[in-house]
């Protein structure tokens, strides 16, 4: 398999959200490493979709996953690391073998397990990140397809610090235009709120308005403001001529 670099910079100058939506319009198959302190993290990718992650956190290994979840019991697990250490395959199979999974419940397992690897990614803010492109296809992978527009969403939505997403939509008077077409809202499968807030972007109310009258939250507005311009659903059409700083006081956002 031949690799080769095509992206490396800092976390600081270009958030994860960003990066994706890059790879996504591309649909270029490679993998994305993550590096920060002290973990890190790779997302493997192809046709636009997560196929594998990996994670040097021992938290987010499946045995401590399931253990974690409630899945598995203390005894199970760690027969299943005696196993595995004697070379009996990955730890997923060995858990298979043991009749604690089967097969289906494996997979499932693992999809969730490698969605909330990725998802954890979207809070970094310091690291090195640089994307490699590259087949990786494995047959030892299990395989799992989420959309990397879905993750975007998903991940968004769980970040925690309004303040950076806000700098990232520009200032309060800053407009958006919607740009979308119908197809990619419906792959998104907003539900009926979010929906309704993407309406409301109409090219003619500002950021303010957008965040402070949507039909969530101010916290909640800010990241679907975001998650839009980022997956290119809506545009800048003006960047005002006010800069005027954000702060915030609980879940309020005032200037």
């Amino acid at each position: 398999m031949e690799s080769k670099l095509l992206y490396q910079d800092e976390l600081r100058h270009l958030p994860v959200p960003e990066i994706l939506a890059s790879i996504e319009k591309w649909k270029v198959p490679g993998v994305l490493t993550v590096t920060g302190d002290p973990f890190t993290k790779k997302i493997f990718l192809e046709d636009a979709k997560i196929i594998f992650a990996t994670s040097t956190d021992p938290d987010e290994r499946l045995g401590e996953f399931l253990l974690h979840k409630g899945r598995i019991t203390q005894a199970q697990y760690d027969e299943s690391v005696v196993r595995l250490k004697r070379g009996e395959g990955r730890q997923g199979k060995i858990l298979v073998d043991m009749k604690v999974l089967t097969p289906r419940t494996l997979f499932e397992t693992v999809t969730e397990q490698i969605t909330a690897t990725v998802l954890t990614l979207f809070n970094w803010e310091e690291g090195g990140v640089a994307f490699e492109i590259g087949d990786y296809k494995k047959d030892e992978m299990i395989k799992i397809s989420l959309p990397l527009r879905k993750a975007i969403l998903e991940g968004v939505k769980a970040m925690w610090d309004a303040k950076r997403i806000l700098a990232r939509l520009g200032t309060k008077t800053t407009v958006f235009a919607p740009i979308f077409d119908l197809k990619e809202v419906l792959s998104l499968r907003l539900d009926v709120q979010e929906m309704k807030f993407l309406q409301m972007v109409d090219g003619r109310k500002s950021v303010y308005e957008l965040v402070t009258k949507g039909p969530l939250t101010q916290p909640q507005n800010a990241k679907l403001l975001y998650v839009f311009h980022v997956l290119k659903l809506i545009d800048k059409k003006s960047n005002g001529a006010i800069k005027i700083q954000w702060k915030t006081t609980g879940d309020a956002y005032s200037s």
